[in-house]
């Protein structure tokens, strides 16, 4: 029981530290790092703890078979886990503290509200963007074949619609446009439109404001074709991001409560709609349970499938298997069918870059993924390219919701196709871009 009491410990010191660091600094919360660090602490660090303490009275994980993790410690390098979810939190903690800590604070004052005349003409050039997207999409994907339009009329067949529907299409190309539209474009523009329809409401100009509020809904809708949940709460996610960073993180514990609501709702509608029979309270549980407990049992996955079959090595990674000649590996997909026998076999079975890391070189990627972990602030150096008032909080609130990939996604996959790279280009272009429109 010595890991369990070590994780207590562990988890009381980065709770405590989050905590007060956030609460004396709220500028912290513009450092990706620490942003990764607390969804990484209620993701994998707190249900690694509840496990090592109660886990063998909890149904689901006596199911699993997760309580040999975290009661005897038999299976082999079980300890390598510990490391992983307790010690890396902690030591993650204690740099992300104290390194570009003079940025952030730059950063943060840099917030303000401001009447911006270019708001309409950025909500055109986005709003051709993703029209353009859009119909390139359904130029490959009739709507009929869309995830989306499976829960509404097949439910039954939402598993193989949504998987044909973007991850099995051979045009790369529109996999990467489709994603960077749900993570980057619609995002953007809602957040531009929700300021403005907000400044139209106060000024009681009822028409421009409604008609903005449909194209955010819209905007979510375009965002939710292939049926998968995350796209239309990650944008209400950064719509609320972006609201409280107006506010400079200001907000009332009820507040929070309906957020949390707010952002969870739409994929438990989705899990309903998908499966009529399922009871309201299962489909909230489900949501929870993926939510906070799904990312640390994929780790254990990943530890666990290292132990039978061994270290993947460079063939993990297929763009740095292919420059040195080895045959590239797609992980998250062999571990999917590996545990997973009786679902699609395209799928894929996504943890933590941290336990990808792992998976591939071992405990010895503790290192690579903590300097990786603090690499992830310099991107506050950036948003001094971005003058723009409204583009800031758009980005820093896309930034910021993107960053909580990290928990369950490869580094790489986040900073690319999650648009946590692609939101500082976007950004730049629209403030050049409006630049030039003004100047015309």
């Amino acid at each position: 029981m010595i890991f369990a009491a070590l994780s207590v410990l562990a988890t009381c010191i980065v709770s405590i530290g989050l905590t007060v660091g956030i609460l004396r600094d709220r500028s912290l919360l513009l450092k990706p790092s620490i942003v990764v660090l607390g969804f990484y602490h209620l993701c994998i660090q707190w249900p690694s703890t509840l496990y090592a303490t109660i886990g063998p009275g909890l149904d689901f994980v006596a199911r699993r078979g997760l309580d040999s993790f975290y009661t005897d410690w038999a299976v082999p390098w079980g300890w390598h886990f510990f490391v992983l979810a307790q010690v890396f939190p902690l030591m993650g903690l204690f740099g992300s503290l104290f390194i570009f800590r003079r940025s952030a604070r730059e950063q943060w004052s840099r917030i303000t509200v401001t009447s911006e005349s270019s708001l309409l003409f950025f909500h055109l050039v986005l709003g051709l963007m993703i029209l353009a997207v859009v119909v390139y999409y359904f130029s490959v994907v009739p709507l009929q074949k869309t995830g989306l339009y499976a829960i509404l009329f097949s439910p039954a067949n939402y598993a193989f619609a949504r998987e044909n529907s973007l991850k099995l299409l051979t045009d790369k190309k529109l996999q990467y446009l489709f994603s960077w539209m749900t993570s980057v474009l619609v995002p953007f523009f809602c957040v531009t439109a929700s300021f403005a329809a907000w400044d139209c409401l106060k000024r009681r100009r009822m028409i421009p404001g409604v008609i903005l509020i449909v194209l955010i809904v819209i905007g979510i809708v375009a965002s939710s074709l292939t049926g998968a949940k995350w796209p239309p709460a990650f944008t209400i996610f950064v719509l609320i991001l972006a609201w409280l960073l107006r506010r400079k993180m200001r907000f009332s514990f009820w507040g929070g409560i309906a957020a949390f609501c707010l952002i969870l709702g739409l994929p438990v509608v989705f899990t309903i709609m998908r499966a009529p029979s399922l009871l309201w309270m299962d489909a909230v549980w489900l949501m929870l349970h993926r939510t906070f407990f799904a990312p640390m049992e994929a780790c254990r996955d990943y530890v666990r499938y290292t132990m039978e079959v061994g270290y993947l090595g460079i063939a993990a990674y297929p763009k740095l298997a292919r420059l040195v000649d080895v045959i590239p590996i797609d992980l998250p997909n062999v571990i999917h069918r590996y545990y997973f026998n009786h679902s699609v076999q395209t799928g894929s079975h996504t943890a933590s870059f941290v336990f990808f890391n792992y998976a591939a070189f071992g405990i010895g990627s503790f290192i690579i993924s903590l300097l990786s972990l603090w690499a992830l602030d310099l991107l506050t150096l950036f948003y001094r390219f971005i003058a723009n008032s409204t583009l800031l909080i758009a980005c820093m609130a896309v930034v910021t919701a993107a960053s909580t990939s990290f928990v369950s996604s490869d580094y790489m996959v986040t900073l690319v196709t999650h648009g946590v790279v692609v939101s500082f280009g976007v950004a730049i272009f629209l403030e050049w871009a409006g630049a030039l429109w003004q100047k015309r």
